[in-house]
């Protein structure tokens, strides 16, 4: 073999057959790719990862109590009709974040809408370990 030949690698062969030249075709030249470097250095610990997510957006709402129906009895709600919910009015709200209670509160009046004011945070093991509130 001469010098100034290049010997195919193996898959040059593949390569040469796939695009119909076979093997008595001119060989093809095979390189490995080269990436440039990235100018920034990538985020590192948690609140690095967390960048990621801050501008997921999530269903926050806020559960006042609960209360069970008979349907002969929600067909027989009208205007001015009182439902009485399972949970004291001295008692905190629960804030739910996808269905899934992060804080307790109590509702406040800002300017003329309501509002929620935070009492306490759920522990995080309690968070991940609860169910979701349906």
């Amino acid at each position: 073999m001469e010098d100034d030949q290049q010997q195919p690698t193996e898959a040059e062969p593949a390569a040469a057959e796939s695009s119909g030249r076979g093997s008595r075709g001119a060989s093809v030249r095979v390189s490995p790719v080269e990436f440039g470097t990235l100018d920034e250095a990538p985020a590192s610990g948690p609140l690095g990862t967390m960048e990621l997510l801050l501008d997921v957006r999530v269903r926050l709402s806020v559960q006042l109590g609960r209360a069970q129906l008979s349907i002969r009895e929600v067909l027989g709600l009208g205007p001015g009709s009182v439902v009485e919910l399972d949970k004291p009015s001295n008692e905190p709200v629960d804030i739910l974040v996808n269905e899934r209670l992060i804080a307790h509160g109590e509702v406040v009046v800002v300017d003329e809408n309501f509002g929620i004011r935070v009492l306490d945070i759920v522990s995080p093991q309690a968070r991940i370990g609860s169910e979701s509130i349906t």
